[in-house]
């Protein structure tokens, strides 16, 4: 889905620039849309215009559905539609009934929830006045399928149409919410009259004397809306909007630090804007020390802790590459110097100063203290082993694991982001597909050293990567909310200067960060809402069109209320832990979808939040449990005080606490045992409780802080694992019913340390896998009896005896039949750091071709029973032969052929023919930002002399800002994974290399690539040399087609096909019977002597 915008540079606080460039800036009126969306019953008959009557068939009640007086079309609508199977009111349906099978995964149950909307959109598109097929769709789901978001970007006669976009979410099964922003006819061509030159040409002529240094990414064409008339009211109905086809030019300036775009007229060469987009906000362990909150030097958390552990850090031993635990540990045992960059799985960190390598050859390697702010380091260490870059990792990766307790399955969370820290720049930090920090200077402190902006900067990230996959408007309140909830504060920043913030007019009186979002810390003591940013947010591209930082408090406000004054008020009454918990769940799960937090009109003091995108409604959302909003929600007088103190709520539909009958009502009591690297949490059962949360904090602010949740059970106990040994940990158990909107209250925090002690791992990287009884290739197929190998390590203290496999189960083909007897033993006795060779023995049954086939190995010992290790072994390629052949080609025509996507998309495409003539080819993702898209060949074994050539088609970000970013490639991988990018050496040979890790952020840094625009087919060839044949002859390897974007503005991708190799062998489907022979009698009855005392007789 694309970002239709570039990723403007999102920070902390306006941002102080270029005099001259800031008095070029200049804005169209018209690109501020003032709006307020009118309920149904409260239209007058001409703006009805019949309008409602179609609302009947819909079975809305016109008081739920809201009217776009703009564009004649229902900004929002709120019903109950059953779409999919679930228990929501109403709701019949089955998959059985719908003729499909039920979907097993998040992803099968989005995609079938897009296309039963997608059907409902199309059956219903004349009474919505919309077209479905203008929709690019991207949809979530979230609580065990209970909630499934969908955000649907307007692409118009393919080119993009900023701010225009679908909404809609999907609650028990049914339609809860709907919405269409800024959704009208276009009547503009899509055909420009000035072209993307000459655009750029008119932005450097009006910059003049000021010198462009280049584009800080690539001119796009888009369609943009603007308002006709200041008011929803000053044109007839339906009349509200143009649109114009404008190109986006991003000029580039030597030594700044902004990130300028100009938007020019397409059909006359208008510069319609020119604005900065930047915002502006042996066992062995790996530790350092961190500033947990601020560097304002009051302890505790204000100064440096030592100790603290690195989380999934990187870990080089011997050639070796590891990563470590949540607890800093590495899983085995190993000996020799380690070492590491701090380049870990989900954070990389970048530091101005210089590179990071920290060594040590004992345990644990600790990357220590630093005497001072900015590139100060202890003596003998990295010039990167900074205070921002170790408090900066250490944080980030734990909002990371927050949220991915609620929005598991977010690739943005898996990924790996970058930090750029101690950048030489002052008061100020930043997000543009990475999070940067700058150095201290100008009366302001390191941003990198305060945990406040870390918070804020990946919050941005956040909302730049949920559902809808652009910065919500106004973006500072959210990025605000996501720090204050971590942090348990309402002071943004602590110490981003020595005094306290200014408060847009109303000062803060004891925060000395960027922003108080607590109303009762500011000199009026009065909520903030729409009137105030009339009267002091000045001008901006926010809904009222103020500033984005004045704008964005309002509903930051209403957050930090709803957890501290309203949850906490009566009928709830909840205590802080339990409200903070609750507002984190709804902020993760309601924020998703928003694009615009409320809606207002400019200089009127009238605004709501009525908009189906917005905070409130999204918000309700979350909090149903029955796919019914009109009959209320669990804590929606809660919800609708807090969003109303601000302005920003809807008085539709009547506020209503319903819902959790029955459900849990007391909080449950909780007991923690140590273990090693772990701890054993237990607890009471509450009544009406069906699951238990269990949430999990540490650090020297205790439970004082915003929680990891860590599990979801039904059991009354839980095993933590992966923590630091010595470290307090404080643990919360809640209660949950019939819905994850239904929960009591949470426990006590109670405290666990892990303390040293006997420990077991499973080493998968260890695993391998023999046949027998077959064709005698390396692949398993159906009836091959099988052999899986793997070590089972010793890493905790003092032997572990009678070590042993008690559960062996396969995940994803019920047919296996495990062999060995259970429970097998490993070793009768392993000493500490010793490995034990586990095997056991299986039968393949119920394999297709190219299936991964998964078994989950369960082991214990002695020492540590009951706990058990659980790892899942995987051999993929099932059901597979070899085959020679001189020259083969994939033409994708009517399938994959044998190819498998491994990540992101990869498909056939009929959109722009195929290679050499063909029809179909295979297509990337399109205008998907962080994007990672690759796609494997079944296994190749090449011989001395094979080459390579494909077609290729592709429209690629080009060269800008003096660099490349995104690309597209192939490499050679290896049975390990390892990867080898492969370069052609005739016909479109790659033109994008390198420019090294910081400057481009996407899954194919540092590897060269295409890039640019090819629009039309052509092909590339790799001989043999080129292809590095020789060295890979004979040896199982994959050829791997990737594209990858970054956080920038994305294109519409690589398209591959026709691709042809010579003189290799190639696996292929096995050909063998799927019948397996039975040895030995399974029945004997002849019958002849009349005997059926075997038998019996049922008649059906």
């Amino acid at each position: 889905l694309a970002l239709l915008a570039s990723v403007p540079a999102q920070a902390l606080v306006e941002r102080d620039g270029s005099p001259f460039l800031a008095a070029k800036q200049v804005r169209h009126p018209g690109l501020y849309i003032g709006n307020v969306y009118v309920a149904g019953d409260q239209l007058t008959g001409t703006q009805d215009g019949g309008r409602s009557a179609g609302l009947l068939g819909l079975g809305i009640n016109p008081a739920n559905a809201f009217l776009d007086l703009r564009s004649g079309r229902w900004g929002t609508l709120m019903l109950s539609e059953p779409l999919i199977p679930g228990d929501g009111v109403g709701n019949a349906l089955t998959w059985q009934g719908l003729r499909t099978p039920a979907p097993t995964d998040d992803q099968g149950l989005e995609a079938q929830a897009w296309q039963a909307l997608h059907g409902f959109l199309d059956a219903n598109k004349n009474q919505l006045d919309i077209e479905p097929a203008e929709l690019m769709p991207r949809a979530v789901a979230t609580g065990a399928g209970d909630l499934v978001q969908i955000h649907g970007q307007r692409v118009f006669a393919g080119v993009p149409v900023r701010d225009s976009f679908m909404t809609a979410v999907i609650s028990h099964g049914n339609l809860i919410l709907l919405g269409f922003r800024t959704w009208d006819d276009i009547t503009v061509s899509p055909f420009p009259e000035v072209d993307r030159e000459a655009a750029v040409e008119v932005v450097r002529s009006y910059l003049r004397p000021t010198a462009m240094s280049g584009l800080w990414d690539r001119t796009e064409l888009v369609y943009v809306p603007l308002a006709k008339g200041a008011l929803p009211t000053s044109n007839p109905v339906g009349d509200g909007y143009a649109y114009r086809l404008a190109w986006a030019v991003r000029p580039d300036f030597t030594g700044h630090f902004e990130r300028f775009e100009a938007l020019v007229d397409a059909k006359n060469g208008e510069i319609l804007s020119f604005e900065d987009t930047a915002h502006y906000a042996t066992p062995r362990e790996v530790v350092g020390a961190v500033l947990p909150v601020s560097n304002d030097g009051v302890a505790p958390d204000g100064v440096e802790q030592s100790g603290w552990p690195m989380p999934y850090a990187d870990v080089t031993v011997g050639g070796t590459t590891y990563f470590t635990d949540g607890g800093g540990n590495l899983p085995a045992c190993v000996d020799g110097t380690i070492e590491t960059e701090l380049k870990g799985r989900f954070l990389s960190m970048n530091d101005t100063c210089g590179a990071l390598l920290e060594s040590d050859a004992g345990s644990p390697l600790d990357l220590g203290t630093s005497p001072g702010t900015d590139c100060n380091v202890a003596g003998g260490a990295s010039a990167g082993n900074t205070r921002a870059s170790r408090s900066g990792y250490y944080e980030m990766n734990q909002l990371k694991e927050a949220a991915r307790g609620y929005l598991d399955g977010n690739g943005w969370l898996d990924a790996t982001l970058i930090s750029n820290m101690n950048i030489n720049d002052t008061c100020n930090a930043s997000w543009n597909g990475q999070v940067n920090f700058f150095a201290s200077g100008g009366g302001c402190n390191n941003t990198g050293e305060i945990a406040g902006v870390f918070d804020h900067e990946w919050g941005h990230g956040m909302d730049n990567n949920g559902v809808n996959p652009n910065i919500a408007n106004p973006g500072e309140g959210i990025a605000d909310v996501f720090a204050s909830l971590r942090l348990n504060t309402s002071c943004i920043g602590r110490n981003f200067r020595a005094t306290n913030c200014t408060g847009f007019g109303d000062p803060c009186t004891s925060c000395t960060g960027v922003r108080e979002i607590d109303f009762a810390k500011r000199a009026s003591g009065n909520p903030h809402g729409i009137a105030f940013i009339d009267a002091n947010c000045g001008s901006g591209p926010a809904p009222c069109g103020g500033g984005v930082h004045c704008e964005g408090q309002v509903f930051a406000e209403s957050i930090w209320d709803l957890y501290n004054r309203d949850l906490r008020g009566a009928p709830y009454n909840m205590d802080l832990n339990t409200a903070l918990e609750a507002a984190t769940r709804l902020t993760f799960v309601g924020s998703g979808p928003v694009g615009s937090w409320y809606t207002c009109v400019n200089g009127t003091a009238t605004g709501d939040g009525c908009n189906a995108d917005g905070g409130y409604l999204n918000y309700l959302a979350a909090d149903d449990d029955n796919g019914n909003l009109a009959d209320g929600t669990p804590h929606m007088t809660a919800i609708f005080n807090a969003f109303n103190r601000h302005s920003i709520a809807c008085g539709s539909p009547t506020v209503t606490d319903s819902g959790c009958a029955g459900g849990p009502s007391s909080a449950p009591t909780v007991s923690v045992s140590p273990l090693d690297r772990g701890a054993h949490v237990t607890w009471t059962s509450v009544a009406g409780a069906t699951r238990y949360n269990v949430f999990r904090t540490d650090g020297v602010l205790g439970c004082d802080f915003g929680k990891i949740k860590i599990a979801e059970t039904t059991s009354l106990e839980f095993y933590d694992s992966e923590l630091q040994n010595g470290r307090d940990y404080y643990y919360s158990v809640t209660a949950v019913g019939a819905s994850d909107a239904c929960f009591g209250p949470m426990s006590s925090c109670t405290t666990g340390t892990p303390a040293a002690g006997a420990n077991l791992s499973i080493d998968t990287a260890s695993a391998s896998f023999s046949f027998s009884g077959g064709d005698g290739d390396d692949f398993l197929d159906n009836c091959e009896t099988a052999t899986a190998s793997f070590n089972v390590d010793n890493i905790g203290t003092g032997s572990l005896t009678n070590v042993r496999i008690t559960e062996i189960q396969s995940l994803n083909h019920p047919d296996i039949q495990i062999l060995t007897a259970l429970p097998a033993t490993v070793a009768a006795s392993l000493a500490e750091c010793g490995p034990g060779a586990a095997s056991f023995g299986f039968s393949a049954a119920g394999l297709s071709y190219q299936d991964t086939v998964e078994l989950q190995v369960t082991v214990t010992a002695d020492e540590i029973a009951p706990q058990t290790r659980v790892a899942v072994l995987t051999l993929g390629q099932v059901e597979s032969d070899i085959q020679s052949f001189a020259t083969k080609t994939f033409d994708f025509e009517t399938s994959l052929d044998g190819w498998t996507v491994g990540e992101g998309t990869f498909g056939q495409s009929t959109a722009l023919g195929g290679g050499d003539g063909t029809a179909t080819a295979m297509a990337s993702s399109t205008l998907i930002d962080n994007a990672c898209d690759r796609i494997r060949s079944p296994e190749v074994r090449l011989t001395a002399t094979s080459t390579l050539s494909l077609w290729n088609n592709y429209e690629i970000e080009p060269f800008s800002g003096g660099t490349w970013y995104d690309r597209a490639n192939v490499a050679l991988v290896d049975s390990s994974g390892g990867r080898t990018a492969v370069e052609p050496d005739s016909g479109r040979t790659y033109n994008a290399s390198s420019p090294g890790v910081g400057n481009f952020s996407g899954c194919l840094e540092p590897e060269p690539g295409w890039a640019d625009n090819n629009l039309t087919w052509g092909t590339s060839g790799w001989s043999a040399a080129a292809l590095g044949s020789v060295a890979a002859a004979g040896q199982p390897r994959f050829l791997e087609v990737t594209y990858s974007t970054d956080g920038g503005l994305a294109l519409r991708g690589f398209s591959f096909d026709q691709l042809t190799l010579t003189n290799f062998d190639l696996q292929v489907q096995d050909g063998q019977l799927n019948t397996c022979n039975i040895s030995g009698t399974v029945f004997g009855a002849g019958f002849e002597t009349g005997d059926f005392s075997e038998w019996t007789s049922h008649t059906p």
